[in-house]
């Protein structure tokens, strides 16, 4: 399915920016409508057909991920709302690109619109399949819970790389020593 980036003005009056999904232009701007937001500027992105690795330099890794999702997993458990924990974690954000990110996610969230459709609403940021679980933790009554999965799910991936990442390093550096020998 093609993916199309835009512009567009939420509820408050603020520009945000992101991208989604969508059959065609026409089904873009409609999705971006009844998200309740205006877009004035939207566009197809140009996907490589040919590229095994897929490189965002905007795009948090893996690792801000889990953060993220652990801190506001434990910030709902605790009973703060979702608007003021979103608050919270973009006053300890440590870089522009993240501070911007969550204020444009707290800004969607307080204008009466649910996390997964925030998050939604920066597609080029979340993944598809994090929306859909976070929407099922909402529908459900277990945001907290879910936020706490995908916290997990990313330290385990994590950790994962990072044992492989050894696993190379100990081969080459054997295949070095006997190439030496």
């Amino acid at each position: 399915m093609p993916r199309y980036s835009f512009q567009a003005i939420d509820r408050l009056g603020a520009v945000i920016s992101g991208s989604l999904e969508a059959e065609s232009h026409p089904a873009a701007l409609s999705i971006l409508v009844q998200r309740g937001v205006k877009p004035f500027q939207t566009s197809e992105l140009a996907v490589a057909k040919n590229s095994f690795f897929k490189i965002s330099l905007s795009s948090p890794s893996g690792s801000w991920r889990a953060n993220f999702f652990q801190e506001l997993s434990i910030l709902l458990a605790a009973g703060i709302g979702l608007d003021r924990a979103m608050r919270i974690i973009a006053g300890q954000a440590q870089n522009r690109f993240k501070r911007e990110l969550i204020g444009s996610l707290e800004t969607e969230i307080s204008s009466a619109s649910r996390l997964s459709a925030a998050l939604s609403l920066r597609g080029d940021v979340f993944k598809s399949d994090e929306i859909r679980k976070i929407r099922a933790g909402e529908q459900t009554g277990f945001l907290a819970t879910t936020l706490e999965d995908l916290a997990q799910k990313y330290e385990g991936r994590l950790a994962l790389q990072g044992k492989i990442s050894a696993a190379l390093i100990d081969t080459y550096f054997l295949w070095a020593l006997a190439a030496g020998s």
